[in-house]
C-alpha cells in the first residue's frame, strides 16, 4: 500500500511540474507532453484546460475517417509517446511548428509518412516535397492508391 501511496505521490508531483513548465512558457511558445487529437493537431494540458494546436500548412483526415483518420491519429499519438513536444505558436495560438527531438518538425513528418498533405496555398509550400516522396512510396493514406 505504501509503494502504491509513494508512486501516486511521485506521479502527482511529476505531472505538477510539467504543468507548471506549461504555464511558464512564453506566448509564442509551449513545451511538454502533449496528446495526439488527429493526425495533424496536439492538446497540451494548461492548468485545468487544453491549448489545442494544429500544425500549420498541412491538414490530416479527422479521426474518425476510417481507417486513414484512425491511423494518422494513432501513429502521432505513438511518435510523441513520452516525448517532449515544443511548439511555436502563431499569433492567434490556433497553429504551430512543433518539433521534438528525433523527429524534426512534426508536420514534415505527418507528411512524409502520409498521415497528412500540405494544405493548398501554404506559403512556399514547404511539404511539397514530403508529400511527393509518400506518394511515390505509397506510404500511409497513398498506400490503397495509384
Amino acid at each position: 500500500m505504501r509503494r502504491i501511496v509513494l508512486a501516486l505521490t511521485t506521479f502527482a508531483a511529476v505531472l505538477a511540474a510539467a504543468t507548471a513548465t506549461l504555464e511558464a512558457q512564453s506566448g509564442n511558445t509551449i513545451t511538454g507532453f502533449p496528446a495526439a487529437e488527429d493526425g495533424a493537431s496536439l492538446s497540451f494540458p494548461v492548468g485545468e484546460a487544453r491549448l489545442k494546436v494544429r500544425f500549420a500548412g498541412v491538414t490530416a483526415p479527422a479521426p474518425t475517417a476510417y481507417p486513414y483518420g484512425a491511423w494518422a491519429h494513432l501513429a502521432l499519438g505513438d511518435a510523441i509517446a513520452g516525448k517532449e513536444v515544443t511548439c511555436r505558436l502563431s499569433a492567434d495560438r490556433r497553429d504551430a511548428v512543433c518539433t521534438t527531438p528525433g523527429l524534426g518538425d512534426l508536420a514534415r513528418w505527418a507528411v512524409i509518412n502520409g498521415f497528412a498533405v500540405p494544405e493548398p496555398g501554404a506559403a512556399g509550400d514547404p511539404y511539397a516535397k514530403a508529400a511527393r516522396d509518400a506518394r511515390a512510396a505509397r506510404r500511409g493514406i497513398w498506400g490503397g492508391t495509384q
